[in-house]
């Protein structure tokens, strides 16, 4: 339901992220076009050769201070952490620590990078099949990157030669740290936000301004309970409900699902984070160097969001799909599944572990879909039937 990916904030960062223009930096090669276009699963997922292998799964997480890499590819490739110790932080309240590596050569389709520094880090999926690493702000402050939500590509700009000739709206990138953030409302009520292509959900909103904007008792959510884990552990639990208006500057979402938290669950400074189900409605044009970003409309915009229509919430990744929440009255609720179930079979196959999608596609499915689970408690099997309906 929550992103499992999660933000990557590194302590240590020495760089800002400004709304001002920043000096692009020029250690690439690619085309005389200026223009690098590459096919990206859901937007954001796409392959990338390091030192020649390859080809490695990588996502473009815009939330992501620094390249990260798994552990186990960089062995194989024979990265050598070294220099000082950084802890990592995202998603939960723990941190990691972690070491720098050198990659001699990215190739992106036609789009070469050299000597470029990755991050060595366990990601929340381990070696579970799933990207093996992020790359984010290193890659757009040399580059202007467009997330073509709609025809499932990413775009990649040299930026002195770039010029925005979409209709699409443009919006600040605020001067904060680490993350591309902008100032957005929910229902009127302004704060900075992070944009952030690795997070799975809507709409995150951090404590504090829950509790500032009294958005409980204005919104009345109906559920409460799990929200997923990231480089930090687990997060805290949340609200599950529904916000009527969300704008990031002139552009509008309307209906979104909103997580409101209990507790901090990313960023100490801002209100929240917007997610994927949110930005696939545009197609987002990250132009770091020039500090702004455009808010392109797709055909995605204005399609409803659907909420879990099971109610059965899982940890796919870090818990092997243990139950975490059942919502009360919820269909899984009325079938028998409790907490702490766990979920062998649904349809008669694998549920599925992709750890850029926390619902299985199962418990979207229409509603009256009859979704058959075959679920373990203890040591005992059972087979049980769920009737899908809306629960938001």
């Amino acid at each position: 339901m929550r992103f499992l990916f999660a933000l990557f904030f590194v302590l240590a960062l020495p760089h800002r992220i400004c709304g001002a223009p920043t000096p692009p930096v020029v250690d690439f090669e690619m085309p005389a076009s200026g223009m690098v276009v590459v096919p990206a699963k859901g937007g954001v997922e796409f392959d990338a050769m390091f030192n020649g292998q390859g080809p490695f799964r990588l996502i473009f997480d815009s939330g992501a201070s620094m390249n990260v890499v798994s552990p186990a590819v960089a062995k194989q490739l024979g990265l050598r952490p070294e220099g000082p110790v950084i802890q990592a932080t995202g998603a939960g309240s723990s941190s990691v620590p972690t070491q720098a590596a050198n990659v001699a050569q990215v190739r992106i389709g036609d789009l070469v990078l050299h000597d470029q520094t990755f991050v060595v880090l366990p990601l929340p999926w381990g070696d579970r099949p799933g990207p093996v690493g992020a790359v984010g702000y290193e890659l757009m402050k040399r580059l202007v990157v467009t997330v073509d939500y709609e025809r499932d590509r990413l775009i990649f700009n040299a930026p002195l030669s770039f010029a925005y000739s979409g209709i699409g709206v443009k919006v600040p990138i605020e001067p904060t740290l680490p993350g591309v953030e902008v100032r957005a409302s929910l229902n009127g009520a302004s704060g900075i936000f992070g944009i952030d292509t690795g997070a799975e959900d809507s709409l995150t909103v951090e404590q504090r301004f829950v509790s500032r904007q009294n958005l409980v008792k204005q919104l009345s959510p109906r559920y409460h309970g799990y929200s997923g884990s990231g480089v930090g552990g687990a997060e805290p639990e949340s609200y599950y409900g529904r916000v009527e208006t969300v704008r990031i500057g002139e552009a509008e979402v309307n209906h979104a699902i909103v997580f409101l938290c209990d507790g901090q669950a990313i960023s100490p400074d801002n209100a929240g984070n917007i997610g994927t189900r949110i930005l696939r409605q545009f197609n987002v044009t990250f132009d770091l160097p020039r500090g702004v970003l455009y808010f392109e409309r797709n055909s995605n915009w204005g399609k409803p969001e659907v909420f879990n229509r099971a109610g059965i919430v899982v940890d796919s990744i870090q818990q092997d799909q243990k139950v975490m929440t059942v919502l009360p009255g919820s269909p899984g609720e009325i079938a028998g599944v409790a907490i702490g179930d766990t979920i062998q079979k649904i349809d008669g196959r694998a549920p599925n572990d992709n750890p850029l999608q926390q619902d299985d596609p199962a418990f979207l499915q229409p509603v009256g879909t009859v979704v058959h689970l075959t679920v373990q408690r203890g040591d005992k099997i059972r087979e049980i039937e769920v009737t899908l309906r809306d629960l938001l």
